[in-house]
């Protein structure tokens, strides 16, 4: 795939989140939050895996479409549930405790990237 091609799945992933967000809340309200979470988590994670497995654009823009569907849904939704659920003087940490990996994970994978593959290479050393 060309550089083209992975614009067009980003640009699809985030008309699709900037679609859907709005209407997350309503969703959540009309089908209850677990479901709607449970179902989120789902598409996301498949769509994510065909995403990977994809071999042509059409299929890798239409899981991308499914990632924004199930991300859109996934992130409200799970805070949604954690406001109704969650006492009053708990919620500034539980909100805390649900962003937090959001907000230290790219901060941490550039190194754990930059050790895998030093790793990686080292062990390949070893082989040949």
């Amino acid at each position: 795939m060309a550089a083209v091609d992975l614009n067009i799945g980003i640009s699809a992933y985030l008309i699709t989140l900037a679609v859907l967000i709005p209407a997350s809340g309503w969703i959540a309200d009309r089908f209850g939050a677990r479901r709607v979470f449970t179902l989120a988590l789902a598409i996301f994670t498949l769509a994510s895996v065909f995403c990977g497995l994809s071999s042509n654009v059409d299929t890798f823009v239409a899981m991308r479409i499914l990632q924004g569907m199930g991300g859109a849904l996934m992130v409200p939704v799970g805070r949604l549930a954690v406001l109704r659920t969650t006492p009053k003087h708990q919620l500034i940490k539980a909100i805390a405790t649900l962003t937090w990996p959001a907000l230290v994970a790219p901060i941490i994978w550039p190194a754990a990237r930059r050790l895998y593959y030093q790793l990686r290479q080292l062990a390949l050393d070893f082989l040949y």
